[in-house]
């Protein structure tokens, strides 16, 4: 109708679309204009997304959607293997890994202060979760590490391992 878009909301996906390999698996390819001003980012984990560098909101990172400086993380496409997250990074909101079927290794940033709900939600191939930082310096909401694997190792910024415990909070 001619009118700009500057929103996106619930997604549905066409049963064709562009994909990008991405570390070793198909991933539907979502482009960003610089128009867009807000996303609705809950099932924006599907996408290999890139952001148009003149958006003034939003930025990307091999495929995962930040804010603008990167320092607000809230979605990454179905990974596979080790990710290590940028050093800007201090917010990771809800969902951010939901489901992703073959992260192995997340490396989060000392910088980290706040991590939302479900952020490792049912990752079954995530093995490690390495903080740069201390775990009593993250705010994290009580369902953070839900459905994570019991077996799922912890540590710290020196390497110390912790038992994970579901219900792992302040």
């Amino acid at each position: 109708n001619g009118k700009e878009v500057t929103e996106i909301g619930a997604l549905s996906i066409p049963s064709e679309i562009e994909s990008k390999l991405y570390k070793n698996k198909s991933v539907p390819a979502l482009f960003i204009p610089d128009t867009i001003k807000k996303i609705d980012y809950f099932y924006m984990n599907q996408f290999y997304v890139t952001v148009a560098k003149d958006n003034p909101d939003y930025s990307d990172k091999d495929g995962m959607l930040f804010n603008k400086n990167k320092t607000v993380l809230y979605a990454c496409p179905n990974y596979q293997g080790e990710i290590e997250l940028p050093n800007t990074l201090k917010v990771i909101e809800n969902d951010v890994f939901s489901e992703s079927t073959g992260i192995t290794s997340v490396t989060v940033p000392e910088g980290v202060a706040e991590m939302g709900n479900y952020v490792f939600n049912d990752c079954a191939d995530l093995k490690k979760i390495i903080f740069r930082g201390k775990f009593g310096d993250v705010s994290r909401s009580d369902d953070c590490m839900t459905c994570v694997d019991e077996e799922t190792e912890l540590y710290d910024k020196d390497g110390r391992f912790y038992v994970f415990d579901r219900n792992w909070h302040r």
